[in-house]
């Protein structure tokens, strides 16, 4: 069994040192292409490799005595659709005019797939989808920027506070035309902190990110401080309401290189595997500022295997095993009060010994009742032979006096 589970820790070990190779590899050849000026990423929201949030990554993996079955998930799909109201605007020094409008809006479909690679640790790929709607232009289909995530979990299972570090790449896959990429390579790390209340929970989110070419005019995203809170609140076996706030504080600090936003949404949950999502969040309460509202819809699937028991296993071979049967008792058998709890098979025991008692006592009492009505028949049967033989001397003795008196009155003559 040591050698087995040894062997199991240097599988995972190895898979997590390449995995981490690879990102290592990945991100070091940012340094190698030079930024670019005149050109970001306007869509900020890509969505989030957890079970139970839209915007926040989870620090748990899901693992919660509500939900055994996530030690046993094997890969993770989400494709999460969330349309983005004017992502890029221009507004006056005041920001109280709009000047202009260079992107209407966003519609975007985000594709994940993960692997989980252990227990605490899984690699996910990102691959955003977009339809950009430009004033007095056609719609314009276009590819985000390639985000690469490998989560791994700190903590073991039983810790009151779940931490999760999240290394991250993201690849210049995106249309710099369109305001979808930051074309450069783009590297970070986030850490997600999560703690289960027994249904309700809460993770906190926060680390830093680095995007050499994130720089379009007075808008400087290069590099950001991103965090954020979320709650999840269940409504029910099958529902749930979501509060996130998520943001992202540029350096150096401006009063409007900062994006963020609040989301409030419901989530329903058919099964521990499959969960739907949809609410809006609120970037701005300046209808002159961009990216004043988001609606999001997405779906969420993570199959696991039924996670085993052993007490139910243990009961469900107690009850189908066959037991042996009792021999019924000879001697008298006296009950007492079985107790509360009792194995199953003491209580079967007593139901057997019960039925052997009861069946006892009716043979008992049959036998009882053959014996009094075998007694009283012999004494219907004498009391009759008596009352005939009486009957009998009494006439013999008639016939005698009469025979008797038949004499004397002879001798008188």
């Amino acid at each position: 069994m040591k050698t087995q589970n040894t062997s199991k820790m240097i599988k995972k070990s190895q898979t997590t040192l390449t995995a981490l190779s690879v990102l290592t590899t990945i991100g070091s050849l940012a340094t190698v292409r030079q930024a670019s000026a005149d050109t970001i990423n306007a869509q900020t929201f890509v969505s989030s490799m957890s079970t139970k949030y839209t915007l926040m990554e989870e620090g748990l993996f899901g693992l919660t005595a509500s939900d055994p079955a996530a030690n046993q998930r094997k890969y993770y799909i989400s494709t999460q659709y969330n349309f983005l109201n004017d992502p890029m605007v221009t507004v006056s020094e005041q920001r109280d005019v709009r000047e202009n409008t260079i992107i209407s809006s966003f519609h975007t479909l985000d594709i994940g797939v993960g692997i989980y690679t252990s227990q605490k640790s899984m690699i996910a790929i990102t691959l955003p989808l977009n339809v950009v709607h430009m004033p007095d232009q056609p719609n314009q289909f276009a590819l985000g920027d390639t985000r690469l995530q490998y989560k791994f979990r700190m903590t073991d299972d039983n810790e009151p506070l779940s931490v999760s570090m999240i290394p991250e790449l993201k690849l210049p896959t995106g249309n710099r035309n369109l305001f979808l990429s930051n074309n450069t390579l783009a590297g970070g790390v986030l850490f997600a902190l999560e703690h289960d209340f027994g249904g309700p929970r809460m993770t906190i989110n926060f680390g830093a990110r680095h995007s050499p070419g994130a720089l379009y005019q007075g808008l400087d995203y290069r590099t950001q401080l991103p965090g954020g809170l979320g709650l999840y609140f269940p409504l029910g076996p099958k529902w749930a309401l979501n509060t996130e706030v998520n943001g992202a504080l540029s350096l150096p600090m401006t009063d409007f290189t900062n994006p963020g936003e609040l989301y409030i949404g419901l989530r329903h949950e058919p099964s521990s595997s499959l969960s739907f999502n949809g609410g809006a969040s609120i970037g701005s309460f300046n209808p002159n500022n961009s990216g004043n509202l988001r609606i999001l819809f997405g779906i969420k699937f993570s199959p696991a295997d039924a996670p085993s028991n052993n007490l139910r296993t243990e009961t469900r071979l107690s009850k189908n095993t066959v037991k042996p049967a009792i021999k019924p008792a000879t001697a008298p058998i006296v009950l007492g009060k079985a107790p509360q709890s009792v194995p199953d098979q003491k209580i079967v025991k007593i139901d057997q010994i019960k039925k052997t008692y009861a069946a006892t006592s009716r043979t008992s009492i049959k036998n009882t009742k053959k014996i009094y009505a075998g007694a009283a028949l012999k004494t219907k049967k004498h009391t009759k032979k008596a009352k005939y033989s009486g009957a009998a001397l009494k006439t013999k003795k008639a016939v005698a006096k009469k025979k008797k008196k038949q004499a004397g009155c002879n001798c008188g003559k």
